[in-house]
């Protein structure tokens, strides 16, 4: 009842978080039999954008069936191999772009839309199906853009396996995702974490911190992984003044691309870590049931900024991993009441 009232004010306070009727009566959020259109490109992540490569967009492939089609920036035989030498998977269609275009970066689904003979193709697939999909990694507004293209073109139902545009940048948003937390599980579920809405807030924040930890973190809250983290040494924080650790702070985040954008997250980086768990769930359409936990795994990361570079099944004691799958279900309900299809990770 708890998450039914917070979904029901937090549509309240901003009633397009769920909306998808802007797309069109025929595109809606889903996943059915039938062709689909698999786009594994991150570069609406952000910072991800302007990388040369997107050195991870064949994964998606997995999810790939006999008819499906996979967009990529840049096909690799070797992958290929793998994939269907290997792994058995084949009959899907490899859709190649190309390097992004000059003048800057742009989706994939916006490519696929654009390019007359890819769009043919998936106007083809799409009627000869009476029926179509899109499986992206992210979904954005363009992969939605993309969907209502495709139906309305080929006059056909398309299902995107993705939440609503809006609900999909706000649980990707770090700020936004604490925020939650702190409602569904309490303030103690999260080590110290602030919202800084300029240089000078940010700043101030980092000192703070540094006085009784030792270390801080600068997150740009739309990035992922590793990428938009920074952090600092108390002992460093504690040899400037403000003016020095302004300079500092946003001199490291512009290093990494970052295009100015306010608010930041600054909060504690936490030291003695034993493990960094990620859950894995399922979340459908409410008629469907619950949340389904698919597993719980231990992220490996090496470097300062905790860079991602695996993951294995989580040996963390039942109790503990208990817990997580309890809370992780929690926060994955919450979402599913403000309209999250699809897979959720933790």
């Amino acid at each position: 009842m708890r998450l039914a009232t917070l979904a029901r004010k937090l549509l309240r306070n901003e009633p397009a978080l769920n909306r998808t009727d802007v797309f069109g009566p025929r595109t809606r959020c889903g996943l059915s039999e039938g062709p689909a259109l698999l786009l594994g490109n991150q570069r609406e992540i952000g910072l991800f954008e302007t990388l040369p490569e997107q050195a991870m967009e064949h994964r998606i492939a997995m999810l790939a069936e006999s008819g499906d089609f996979l967009a990529v920036e840049r096909a690799s035989p070797a992958i290929r191999e793998h994939l269907t030498g290997i792994l058995g998977l084949d009959g899907y269609h490899e859709i190649e772009l190309g390097p992004p275009p000059r003048g800057g970066p742009v989706s994939m689904a916006r490519r696929c839309r654009e390019n007359p003979g890819v769009f043919r193709q998936l106007i083809a697939a799409a009627r000869n199906g009476s029926h179509f999909q899109l499986i992206p990694h992210i979904g954005t507004g363009s992969t939605w853009l993309l969907a209502a293209s495709v139906a309305q073109e080929a006059g056909v139902s398309v299902d995107v396996a993705a939440p609503p545009p809006r609900l999909t940048k706000r649980v990707n948003d770090k700020i936004w995702f604490a925020n939650r937390v702190r409602e569904v599980l309490g303030r103690d579920r999260l080590p110290p974490t602030f919202a800084a809405f300029g240089p000078a807030a940010v700043a101030a924040r980092i000192a703070k911190i540094a006085r009784s930890s030792e270390r801080v973190v600068v997150k740009i809250p739309d990035s992922s992984g590793s990428l938009g983290n920074v952090t600092l040494d108390a002992e460093l924080v504690g040899r400037l003044d403000l003016s020095g650790i302004r300079g500092l702070v946003l001199a490291l985040l512009r290093s990494r691309g970052w295009p100015g954008r306010f608010p930041l997250l600054v909060g504690v980086w936490e030291g003695d870590v034993v493990a960094s768990p990620s859950v894995q769930l399922w979340v459908p359409r409410p008629e469907r049931g619950q949340p389904l936990l698919e597993g719980i795994f231990e992220q490996r990361v090496s470097g300062p900024e905790g860079q991602f570079v695996g993951a294995v099944p989580s040996r963390l004691p039942a109790s503990i991993r208990s817990r997580l799958a309890d809370e992780a279900v929690r926060l994955a309900l919450l979402f599913q009441a403000l309209g999250w299809f699809g897979r959720c990770s933790f």
